[in-house]
């Protein structure tokens, strides 16, 4: 059973993935709920109406989330649709600044946290994927964002199951998704994910250092890439590029950096 520690960790964060699963389009609770166990029910647990709901009504509570009413086709009752308000697309980048920050400051103090003698040969790999975790989310977020700002013209579909297993492998990737994409020199590969299902495709390397990255960034652009967010500080950042149907989604911290990459189909 899990401590009231975890437990209320997980509702914090909560708040903020139903502001990034209302951030890319209209939505109503069923659907809500639905999207949180299909993609995290692994970490977060089985998502109910009685831990959703009350988060909803805080959020609109807050002026982050505005609620309508459409009438119901079958039960004569209504539903009620969410989307978030000038002030909940104002915050949540902020969030999502602040959890890269958040998650960084933590990474540095789990590297030197003393674990018991029996344990200390698995530290490595969770802390690895921790932050491919950690990366991943950022990459994610930022995507969310962005397809719920932009047009619905496009058939890719921003749920991801990030159950994925990673493909280990330090070989870059030769396939549609990175036809129009380029690895960072010195980068090295470490593992990747494939959800060609979605749309989506992800890559995360390491052995860069920050100036690398932020060069890696601009040659993509001087290649053709226009940038369409981004969110830097001292230690981390993301950015999001999009060029023709590609749009790609960068996340780098310390010396590591993932790419989540979307084809519009």
């Amino acid at each position: 059973m899990e401590s009231n520690y975890v437990q209320q960790f997980k509702k914090g964060t909560l708040e903020m993935l139903l502001l990034c699963l209302i951030a890319r389009k209209e939505t109503y609770g069923y659907e809500i709920i639905n999207a949180l166990n299909d993609n995290s029910a692994a970490v977060f647990g089985y998502a109910r109406e009685g831990t959703v709901y009350p988060i909803l009504y805080r959020l609109e509570a807050s002026g982050l989330i505005r609620c309508r009413s459409v009438p119901a086709k079958t039960n004569g009752g209504s539903k009620k649709y969410y989307s978030l308000t000038e002030k909940g697309k104002e915050l949540l980048p902020e969030l999502l600044s602040f959890w890269n920050r958040y998650t960084v400051c933590v990474d540095g103090f789990i590297e030197n946290c003393a674990v018991p003698q029996d344990q200390k040969e698995k530290k490595p790999m969770l802390h690895n994927t921790k932050r491919l975790f950690t990366l991943f989310f950022l990459t994610l977020c930022i995507s969310l964002v962005f397809f719920g700002c932009a047009s619905t013209d496009t058939n890719t579909d921003p749920t991801l199951d990030v159950t994925t297993p990673y493909t280990y492998t330090s070989a870059w990737p030769d396939n549609e998704y990175t036809e129009t994409i380029f690895p960072p020199e010195g980068a090295t590969v470490v593992s990747v994910r494939d959800f060609s299902s979605s749309g989506r495709y992800e890559i995360n390397l390491t052995d860069i250092a920050r100036d690398a990255a932020d060069a890696y960034v601009l040659k993509l652009t001087d290649s053709g890439f226009a940038s369409v967010a981004d969110s830097k500080n001292d230690v981390s950042a993301g950015v999001l590029l999009q060029k023709g149907n590609t749009t790609l989604s960068i996340a780098y911290s310390g010396d590591n950096l993932t790419l989540l990459i979307t084809l519009a189909k």
